[in-house]
Formats: structure tokens, C-alpha cells, sequence
């Protein structure tokens, strides 16, 4: 199946500037060209994703023509985590680094072996952040219309790899993934310091001791 990129100039524009067909071996080499030419050519949109618009239509949920790969990006402080949770992945995969006003970012491309609907689409993305496991998820991840910006001058990680196909479908169905992408997104949350022990009373002093034993004395003989 042919992954279908798609390149913006800017995430309000309303139809891709670019469109790039590659079949599965080219996927690495289409995104690498992107990054190599973006320091040197200011026309050539920083912001894709593998998702095919109606030409007639906008950049929203109506106008989406094809669902071909998977995008999710995290925050980069992450990026030891994640690249330790992708290890578990059989799946193709391209590491790409990405960038947002708020900082840096990592991406994960994964390409489908399949044309989902906007349903399972959600669903598979669900299944793989769930899979991951890991925080930093930047909102609108893992959704049909959501988009990265590509980082120019790097190089695109690639992991060999075949496509999620259909059957990554019943493959996964006993995984509990809804709210997986709303859960993961944002900062770790920070672990539950167990609860202190209470202190123990302060030691008496010899004169408090002292007085106290001979109130002791005192009700013995004196008793109320």
C-alpha cells in the first residue's frame, strides 16, 4: 500500500501545499529529502502527516480521504523512554525529530498496511500509545488531522519493520485503550511520596521526670 505524506506550510492553511506518494520502502528517504532541503528552501512546508485530504475539500475531519500512517509526537525530555518502549515494537517505524513553540519534540511515524476508517484508525492509535506506555504526548496526537513540524538538517531513524495491517486489529482487542491518549498526555505525573511516619513524642527532660514522679507519689498517698 502506498503512504500518502502530506506537507502544510503552516497549520492554519486550509489544503496541503505538498503531497508525496511512497510506497513502503520510500517512506524514510521521502521524509529525510523534506528535512534535508527545509534549512535551504523557504517554500517547502515544514508540517506533514500521512493523512490525504479531499483536493476539494479543507484541513478538517470532513475532507480526510485516506487514513495511511499513524503520527505521535512526544515531548523530548521523554525521548530515552520512548526509544526504550519502541525496542518492543515489530512494527516499521520512522523516528523523527519535530519542534513546537513550547520546545523540542519526537515523533513517531508509523505507516499502515491499510486504509482504516476514521474508527479503527483511533483505535490503533489508542492500542500504540497504550503499548508505549510513555508521557510527554502532545495534544491532538494520534488523531487524523493532526500535524508535526519537521525539524530541517537532521536525520530520519528508521526501524525495518512490517506495516500495521488489518489483523493488528484483533491482535490487540483484549487492550484497554480508551482514554489512552487523553491519559498519556502532558508531564509524568509525579510519583506519591509514602506517607510520613508520625513522630514519636519529644524525649522528657530529668526535670519533667522528676516532677512527674513525684506527682505519682503524691496521688498514691493523697488520692482524690
Amino acid at each position: 500500500m502506498k503512504t500518502l505524506l502530506t506537507g502544510f506550510k503552516a497549520t492554519t492553511e486550509i489544503r496541503p501545499s505538498l503531497d508525496i506518494e511512497a510506497n513502503q520502502n520510500e517512506i524514510r528517504q521521502a521524509i529525510q529529502s523534506v528535512c534535508d532541503l527545509l534549512p535551504h528552501d523557504a517554500s517547502l512546508p515544514a508540517y506533514w502527516s500521512m493523512t490525504a485530504y479531499d483536493p476539494a475539500g479543507k484541513h478538517n475531519h470532513q475532507s480526510v480521504q485516506a487514513l495511511t500512517g499513524v503520527v505521535l509526537e512526544y515531548e523530548k525530555r521523554y525521548e530515552v523512554e520512548l526509544l526504550n518502549a519502541l525496542k518492543q515494537m515489530p512494527w516499521h517505524f520512522l523516528i523523527v525529530e519535530t519542534e513546537r513553540k513550547s520546545g523540542q519534540f519526537v515523533s513517531v511515524f508509523f505507516p499502515l498496511g491499510f486504509e482504516p476508517d476514521v474508527n479503527r484508525f483511533m483505535r490503533i492509535a489508542g492500542v500504540l500509545v497504550q503499548q508505549l506506555a510513555v508521557y510527554g504526548l502532545s495534544k491532538g496526537s494520534g488523531t487524523p488531522t493532526f500535524l508535526v513540524k519537521l525539524v530541517g538538517g537532521q536525520t530520519v531513524l528508521e526501524h525495518a519493520g512490517p506495516a500495521i495491517g488489518l489483523s493488528f486489529i484483533s491482535e490487540t482487542r483484549d487492550v484497554e485503550a480508551n482514554g489512552a491518549i487523553q491519559a498519556f498526555q502532558g508531564p509524568k505525573p509525579v510519583a506519591q511520596r509514602p506517607a510520613l511516619v508520625a513522630a514519636l513524642p519529644a524525649k522528657q527532660t530529668k526535670e519533667k521526670q522528676i516532677a512527674a514522679h513525684f506527682r505519682m507519689l503524691a496521688n498514691l498517698f493523697d488520692p482524690e
